[in-house]
């Protein structure tokens, strides 16, 4: 899959889905005691931000989160995550001030 793959709807749905798996991975591996799908869903949403050049601080990621960790089927947490993340793009949202 080129860069292509990763434009439109399904391209942010198979990003948010990577960078959930490459974060729980990187969890896994350096704190082993800890739950990784906390660090999945805060990497998925915080590096989505970052990728998009927009400065979000720490505990607003953390609430933003708090819906998506309170699903407790992962992976539905993860696909309502990503839409979430493809609502706010595809709407404008991220030029809001608050």
């Amino acid at each position: 899959m080129g860069w292509l793959a990763n434009l439109g709807a399904n391209g942010c749905r198979r990003s948010m889905r990577a960078a959930y798996q490459k974060h729980v991975e990187v969890a896994k591996r350096q704190t082993p005691t800890e739950d990784p799908h906390l660090a999945g869903l805060f990497g998925a949403l915080a590096s989505r931000y970052s990728t998009r050049g927009i400065a979000v601080p720490e505990p607003r990621v953390w609430v933003e989160l708090a819906p998506f960790l309170a699903i407790r089927d992962r992976e539905l947490a993860v696909r309502v995550l990503a839409e979430y993340v493809l609502a706010q793009e595809s709407s404008g949202w991220q030029t809001c001030g608050w």
